[in-house]
């Protein structure tokens, strides 16, 4: 197998863990905090699909019927759209019959009677169902299982050690920076991304950037502070600082 680079690295087996179960037609919630690389996954399953000639449908939020009606007219779209939601899901389901695909959810919500219905009725199709979902601490893995939406859970945990210290690398590596990166300076940087690759990211585009750096080294704590808060922003929760 050819080793993942950037954001991949590390994640090798997860993908192909995943990409098993959702092509043999499960449901499956893949979770763990923001950050932790869930969304890079839910590309690269999409990609490979594609590039195998898949019906496959993404879509960036979950919430509503709507999202899981998007998702299977981004996964066949050859299928008409005139007529009511109805028959347009009607015609969408002999789609799926005739072809089964993968629909991938990113950002999963508390999702209403309709949305978990819909699911349902297109169980036993063969059709591969992926969520994801953010779980920072037990009362959000508590909501996710009370959605009732999966056959299998898998926990997508941060990277630590060789695998953080080679993406961190590869990422400053694409990059021109401000200063340069010492090993001292990328053992703190590593330290400081919590095992989230997401982290990472966000360091090493802060970098290129003279503002995150102080004496000729990286601010750690300002670059960890503004990591933090732009993933509250990106995911709309608040910011907690620990």
């Amino acid at each position: 197998m050819t080793q993942a680079v950037g954001p991949l690295l590390g994640r090798e087996q997860d993908l192909a863990k995943l990409d098993a179960l959702v092509r043999a037609g499960n449901v499956v919630v893949l979770y763990g905090p923001v950050g932790v690389g869930k969304t890079v996954l839910l590309h690269a399953l999409a990609r490979r699909a594609r590039q195998r000639g898949i019906p496959c449908g993404l879509v960036r939020r979950t919430a509503a019927l709507s999202d899981f009606t998007q998702a299977l007219m981004h996964a066949y779209p050859r299928v008409a759209t005139e007529g009511t939601q109805r028959q347009l899901r009607g015609r969408l389901r002999m789609a799926v019959e005739r072809r089964p695909g993968l629909l991938l959810f990113d950002d999963l919500g508390r999702t209403g009677t309709a949305f978990k219905g819909a699911i349902r009725s297109v169980r036993g199709t063969g059709l591969g169902v992926l969520f994801a979902a953010d779980v920072d601490e037990p009362r959000d893995h508590d909501r996710i299982r009370a959605l009732g939406l999966s056959f299998h859970e898998i926990e997508l945990r941060p990277l630590h050690g060789n695998s953080m210290r080679a993406l961190l690398q590869s990422l400053l590596d694409d990059r021109v920076l401000a200063g340069t990166v010492t090993p001292e300076h990328l053992r703190a940087l590593v330290a400081a991304t919590n095992g989230l690759p997401g982290r990472a990211v966000d360091f090493a585009d802060a970098l290129v950037d003279a503002a995150a750096w102080r004496g000729g080294a990286p601010r750690i704590e300002w670059l960890r502070t503004g990591a933090v808060i732009r993933a509250a922003e990106r995911y709309r929760q608040p910011v907690e600082l620990v």
